[in-house]
């Protein structure tokens, strides 16, 4: 028999006269294969209906309140720079209705920089909010989930000592790609840590000047470069369960490798396999290539610091 709090989920925090609320969403049966968590957060208000249960409480009753059943166990984080496969991965992730695919859910996002609105908020009360949150995501609300995974937003690589401390047993997946692709995705359509003053620039390691807004390229770049150079300090820790790709190699060879390396699987579904012949953001879109744009980089590091990068986890290729 089910509890009455199977399938909720917890998916927005709010601070307000200093108190923290949580939002709950009632999630079913749902599986979750939408590119973006927000847009299953929209899906799932629509679907769920009016007045069911509750909808908001204190921090505290997400962290004293049992779950309705064990998660099933959390398999893999996936980092990535942006615009360089993450969310075609997910998307083929998700196509096999045993994997529950968490794809840049806010409120990961939100948990991990609560310091930045309260702080008196401690690290160990982050913490254990974060770990409860995947807990309650983890749920097996279609009894067949088996494994687990969690892709979170591109700035997330500067809480890599954080998530390492807190889950030292977990695979961690980075994903990487070369700088000018990268940027001139970002020209087509622009994400938000691409953006000056949307993303805390503290948080991106920038200190914001006139500059940065009369050139939102540059920027790009400037962000990009502090990702690359996040990997290259992960690198340098050659932690055993840290494992690298880079998206020049080719998409299927993308999916293989994660298999093989977190699955430890050596073939992938036909089914899988044929999510990546699709748009990554839409699957009813035949993807063709990305269209060419001619963009020179002005900001040079970000060029050395990603050759670094692919030289690194090429010797990493061919060491094992």
């Amino acid at each position: 028999m089910r509890s009455e709090l199977s399938c909720w989920l917890p998916y927005d925090l709010t601070f307000e006269d200093g108190n923290w609320k949580c939002l709950w969403i009632y999630g079913g049966e749902h599986h979750f294969n939408e590119p973006f968590f927000d847009e299953t957060i929209q899906l799932l208000k629509i679907k769920k209906g009016s007045n069911r249960f509750f909808s908001c409480t204190s921090l505290s009753f997400l962290l004293d309140t049992a779950l309705p059943s064990p998660p099933v166990p959390l398999t893999c984080f996936i980092f990535h720079v942006s615009r360089c496969g993450s969310t075609l991965l997910s998307q083929s992730l998700s196509v096999d209705h045993k994997h529950i695919v968490i794809s840049e859910a806010p409120i990961f996002d939100q948990i991990l920089r609560m310091g930045e609105l309260d702080a008196s908020i401690s690290e160990n009360e982050i913490e254990e909010l974060f770990k409860k949150t995947a807990a309650w995501y983890g749920q097996n609300r279609t009894n067949e989930y088996q494994k687990y995974f969690i892709k979170l937003d591109s700035w997330h690589i500067h809480f890599y000592e954080r998530l390492r401390k807190w889950f030292p047993e977990t695979p961690f997946y980075f994903l990487s790609r070369e700088p000018n692709a990268v940027v001139t995705s970002h020209l087509k359509r622009r994400g938000i840590h691409a953006i000056p003053g949307y993303v805390n620039s503290s948080l991106l390691k920038i200190n914001l000047t006139e500059q940065h807004y009369q050139d939102f390229n540059y920027y790009t770049e400037i962000v990009l470069d502090n990702f690359y150079k996040g990997y290259l300090n992960v690198l340098a820790e050659h932690h055993p369960l840290n494992y690298f790709y880079d998206y020049g190699s080719g998409s299927n060879e993308m999916l293989y490798h994660f298999y093989q390396k977190i699955l430890v699987q050596n073939s992938v579904p036909e089914e899988n396999l044929q999510r990546l012949t699709k748009h990554s953001k839409d699957a009813s879109v035949i993807f063709n290539g990305d269209e060419k744009v001619s963009y020179q980089i002005k900001h040079v590091d970000v060029i050395l610091n990603y050759k670094l990068l692919l030289e690194k986890i090429s010797s990493l290729s061919c060491a094992k």
